[in-house]
C-alpha cells in the first residue's frame, strides 16, 4: 500500500511541471510542487519505517516460536522425572 501510494505521488511529482500556467499561477504552482516533494518525502519515510516494522514483527514471531519450542522441551522433561 505505501509501495504504491509512493508512486503515485512520484507520477503526481513528474507531472506537476507539466501544469505551469494552468493552476493558478506561479505562487500556487511553487506550493503544490513544495507540498508534492515533502509528501513523497514523508511517505518514503514512513515506508522505510513500516519495512522496519515488519522486519521487528517477522524477528519477534521467531523469537516467540523459539520460546514455544524451549517450553514444550522444558514440559517433556519435568513430566519425564
Amino acid at each position: 500500500m505505501v509501495a504504491g501510494l509512493c508512486e503515485d505521488l512520484s507520477l503526481m511529482n513528474k507531472m506537476a511541471p507539466s501544469y505551469h500556467d494552468q493552476i493558478g499561477g506561479q505562487g500556487l504552482e511553487g506550493e503544490v510542487t513544495n507540498f508534492l516533494n515533502a509528501w513523497h518525502a514523508g511517505v518514503t519515510v514512513i515506508g522505510g519505517d513500516m519495512l522496519m516494522v515488519s522486519d521487528r514483527l517477522g524477528a519477534a514471531a521467531e523469537a516467540y516460536d523459539q520460546s514455544e519450542g524451549f517450553i514444550g522441551a522444558a514440559a517433556c522433561y519435568a513430566g519425564g522425572r
